[in-house]
């Protein structure tokens, strides 16, 4: 038992907090605005890079797009595809909604969970393609 420290012990929700935050996203698949904001996400796996671009991407309203290099730009940051490097290592790509970010042509751009999901979620944002 000694070879299992306490702090690697992931966090889990009491039953309200679930329930709280099952609703969100139940809200979510139904096709209405949620704000994941409320949400206690950990990003301590993320280096101090990554943390960043995805606190900055948590910032993108529903139903709005951003670019790599306009979100490169909010966070001070020259390199473009290094945000899309961070976003690809996104350990919550619904509460943390890299999909709502694309390329400045209008590409869509990666998605680590594929693009058709990609698709679906700003669909379901109701986001022309």
């Amino acid at each position: 038992m000694d070879q299992y420290k306490k702090s690697n012990i992931p966090h889990l929700p009491d039953d309200e907090t679930f329930k709280q935050e099952k609703e969100l996203f139940r809200h979510y698949f139904q096709g209405d605005p949620v704000d994941f904001s409320s949400l206690r996400l950990d990003f301590s796996e993320g280096t101090p890079f990554q943390r960043k671009v995805w606190r900055a991407t948590q910032e993108i309203p529903y139903g709005r797009l951003e670019t790599y290099k306009s979100l490169a730009h909010k966070i001070n940051h020259k390199g473009y595809r290094s945000v899309g490097g961070a976003l690809g290592k996104n350990p919550f790509l619904i509460a943390v909604p890299c999909h709502r970010v694309i390329r400045t042509n209008g590409d869509l751009g990666g998605f680590g969970a594929g693009l058709g999901l990609k698709k679906y979620l700003l669909r379901l944002e109701s986001i022309s393609l």
